[in-house]
């Protein structure tokens, strides 16, 4: 969560960006001296240009890492089987000639951020 002071930082940055267009944040910190941790800039079209920290999603990708591992042998013995049967459909003539280069991949079938495991997975093609 950001504080207050942090907001600042990311307005004046917008700021100075919608005031200069065609330069980045690498210019801001040069003209100003910034020193703090990095930053990046995120706008869509049609949309205000928004800054914030970056890196801020390793925790949460640490988190989803950890929740994937298998707990028990039998998950574990479960997700490399699957594996082998997604390179056998990848590699097989058939699944080429109908999917192209798009490959079959392992899909989890509740999400891990909803509180799913490796315990319930299935293979799904790309389309």
């Amino acid at each position: 969560m950001t504080n207050e002071a942090d907001q600042e930082l990311f307005r004046a940055v917008e700021q100075w960006l919608d005031n200069n267009p065609g330069k980045n944040i690498a210019d801001w910190k040069k003209e100003t001296g910034y020193k703090g941790p990095l930053l990046k800039k995120r706008n869509r079209a049609g949309e205000p240009i928004r800054v914030s920290y970056k890196g801020r999603s390793t925790s949460a990708q640490q988190l989803r890492a950890s929740r994937e591992k298998p707990k028990t042998e039998g998950e574990a013995r479960y997700v490399t089987e699957l594996k082998k049967q997604i390179k056998g459909v990848n590699e097989s003539t058939e699944t080429r000639f109908v999917y192209g280069n798009r490959p079959a991949i392992a899909e989890h079938d509740v999400r891990l951020a909803s509180g799913g495991s490796s315990e319930y997975m299935s293979i799904s093609a790309r389309i």
